[in-house]
């Protein structure tokens, strides 16, 4: 699948979530991001921010045709569809329309822990953000899915341990 878009640049993205600590990475080419993201992000958020943060990384270097790989089926279905209502979604929707005007790009699936070298650099990396990536875990807003999930996972805890 690579090899079909040779031509393009590619962006390798990953969330991660170690010791409840979240971060997402970018590669591109040599140059690699990494950030450390708020407590109340799920994978799914920090696997959306990294294509988001892909996104704003084409915008800003004007790339003409991108590639963006990532290993996450459901960011993938959730940017397909037009219904989705949640808010960080819509955010990156409307990001990916607006730059598709004037640029090609392409959110692709490839399947983790492969060996595919820019993936696996990816998930390292999105690893490694969590202890010493740019740190935004204060200045991100959290979205109202996140923090439902968060303190219904709290309750459940709590409860738990009666």
């Amino acid at each position: 699948m690579i090899d079909k878009y040779a031509k393009y640049n590619k962006i390798y993205t990953d969330g991660s979530i170690c010791n409840n600590i979240r971060g997402c990475a970018l590669i591109v080419g040599e140059e690699i991001f990494r950030f450390k993201l708020p407590q109340y992000f799920s994978i799914f958020s920090c696997e959306l921010f990294a294509i988001e943060k892909g996104l704003d990384l084409i915008e800003e270097q004007k790339i003409k045709k991108a590639i963006i790989c990532t290993d996450s089926k459901s960011a993938i279905d959730a940017l397909k569809n037009p219904a989705n209502h949640d808010e960080d979604v819509q955010r990156c929707q409307s990001k990916l329309s607006k730059i598709s005007l004037s640029m090609e790009i392409i959110i692709a699936w490839i399947p983790a822990h492969q060996e595919i070298h820019g993936n696996e650099t990816a998930d390292l990396n999105a690893k490694q953000a969590t202890t010493d990536g740019i740190d935004l875990s204060t200045s991100l807003p959290t979205s109202v899915n996140d923090l439902k999930k968060y303190i219904k996972k709290h309750i459940q805890d709590e409860w738990n341990k009666r």
